[in-house]
């Protein structure tokens, strides 16, 4: 009777040993609650509107909700670290500008400040929205062209300003770069945020702004209290097709503001498969073009791939430039 009931015991140990390891071999189910989408920036944006457009297509193909969040901070910086430092179970992500978070990682490098995250330590999950760069100026300006605008930058220097997003952001970096093609000085100043930026062009207190065909609005429309001069685009906008781009006048400058999204490195493959599949269809899904469309702005996928070496490529450039205008 004892080795009969050591068998038994024996027996069904073995068997929850069994079905113990295969449970742990099989993969928990994803998404099952919903999925945190975190944004660098305070409501009300370019960015944070265009985030809401990709979580709602997400939640289509997830059938889960993805709900926004802010962490807000340092160009995109404070969300960077957080999302570092976060679990990698694909329920917390983020979307970022790039363009901006890449043009604040290269001055940082070239200031010599302390590296707190990289784009390495994120990763990618592809990209899609995307809207090219315009240099505006007030409708009663007197410069009509671009031509005239450098013209009048080169006789004197200086003294033509230029009003940002913000130190050291994509905008900020995009005058520093076009001024070294230029051959002239410009002066920047800085407000918080774009919005504030428009409105100082609007009333007449700045020359020019460089933000995105979104960030602009209404506001370069026909009626509208802005005059685009160029758009740093491969080819003219269809909603904008008297607006020479940068190319065509010998300025060899492209510069867009594009969004994608990055996680915690270390996802599991299935899970990361996932959300960048989800996100793929949402980028290709004609109900989201549509409303993109709508908020003037355009969608390029990318892969998650494709997006990093994007993220590399511009990193390098970026670097450049702002080396050269630290030398001035």
């Amino acid at each position: 009777m004892k080795r009969a009931g050591l068998q038994i015991v024996m027996t069904v140990f073995c068997v929850s040993l069994l079905w113990s390891g295969s449970a742990l071999g099989q993969e928990e189910p994803f998404p099952v609650k919903p999925i945190n989408l975190y944004v660098g920036y305070p409501p009300g944006g370019a960015t944070v509107i265009t985030a809401q457009v990709v979580a709602d297509g997400m939640k289509k193909y997830l059938n889960q909700p993805v709900v926004m969040n802010f962490k807000t901070g340092a160009v995109q910086l404070v969300l960077g670290e957080f999302l570092k430092n976060s679990k990698p179970d694909g329920y917390t992500i983020g979307y970022f500008a790039h363009q901006n978070l890449i043009a604040k990682l290269a001055k940082d490098k070239v200031d010599g400040e302390p590296v707190k995250v990289r784009l390495e330590d994120l990763d990618s999950l592809g990209a899609g929205p995307y809207s090219p760069y315009l240099l505006c100026v007030n409708r009663t300006s007197p410069w009509q062209t671009i031509e005239e605008l450098i013209a009048a930058a080169r006789k004197s220097p200086g003294t033509l300003t230029h009003g940002e997003d913000g130190m050291w952001t994509s905008g900020h970096l995009l005058m520093e770069w076009f001024a070294q093609k230029i051959g002239a000085s410009l002066t920047v100043i800085p407000f918080q945020g774009g919005g504030p930026a428009i409105t100082a062009l609007l009333g007449g207190h700045v020359n020019i702004v460089a933000l995105s065909k979104t960030a602009f609005g209404p506001h370069i429309k026909p009626g509208g209290g802005l005059r685009p001069l160029v758009i740093f685009d491969k080819q003219r906008e269809r909603s904008l097709p008297d607006v020479p781009t940068a190319l065509e006048k010998g300025i060899d400058i492209t510069w867009a503001a594009w969004q994608g999204l990055r996680a915690p490195n270390g996802l599991p493959k299935s899970v990361k498969g996932k959300l960048v599949d989800a996100f793929e269809k949402a980028m290709k899904d004609p109900e989201i073009l549509r409303t993109m469309d709508k908020l003037e702005s355009n969608v390029l996928y990318l892969s998650p791939e494709e997006a990093q070496k994007q993220s590399v490529r511009e990193l390098n450039l970026v670097l450049e430039v702002w080396e050269k205008a630290n030398k001035k």
